[in-house]
């Protein structure tokens, strides 16, 4: 199967999921699938893909944290996030000229780092984009052997593995 490289990776987190299956044969090929596409997805992550410019990003964000650490005092708040999701951020006011110079000190002594890493973002936003160069075997499926009872959740994330059928082979069953 030919994929683009983030196509991998989207199918390595749905079948990463966990899922109510009934059916033998189609737990073992998506767990046999699972398997396959999470050790490509894992080779195509970014610290991977470019890890030195990773690990200077990482020296940046940790100073960054300890900013926000130290100006908070410990204090933490709750945020609404993404999908109405609750999340915990520190406490800081971000306006103020005590957190505004820190911030720009630090942004200033990573200024390389941040320029190299929003450059190598980009690059790897286009590699995510291209064909992942290998085709991937994929643990295919009979139409028959999926259980009558599958939800259109577990369809929508099993689909590619299930062997196309006629239009005149579906009406049959």
């Amino acid at each position: 199967m030919k994929l683009k490289r983030r196509e991998v990776i989207i199918k390595a987190n749905q079948l990463g999921r966990q899922m109510d299956i009934a059916n033998v044969r189609v737990s073992y090929a998506k767990e046999k699938n699972r398997r396959k596409f999470e050790r490509i997805a894992e080779s195509l992550m970014f610290d991977k893909v470019m890890p030195e410019v990773h690990k200077k990003h990482e020296e940046y964000q940790k100073e960054v944290k300890s900013l926000y650490e130290t100006l908070s005092k410990g204090k933490t708040k709750q945020v609404s996030g993404p999908g109405g999701q609750i999340a915990e951020m520190y406490d800081v006011d971000t306006q103020s000229p005590e957190f505004t110079k820190k911030k720009e000190t630090l942004d200033k002594k990573f200024a390389e780092t941040i320029t190299e890493y929003k450059a190598k973002m980009e690059e790897y936003e286009q590699f995510l984009n291209e064909e992942y160069e290998d085709d991937i075997p994929v643990f295919m499926l009979n139409f028959d052997d999926l259980p009558v009872n599958t939800s259109d959740a577990v369809m929508q994330i099993i689909e590619f593995m299930v062997r196309e059928i006629s239009v005149d082979e579906f009406n049959k069953q």
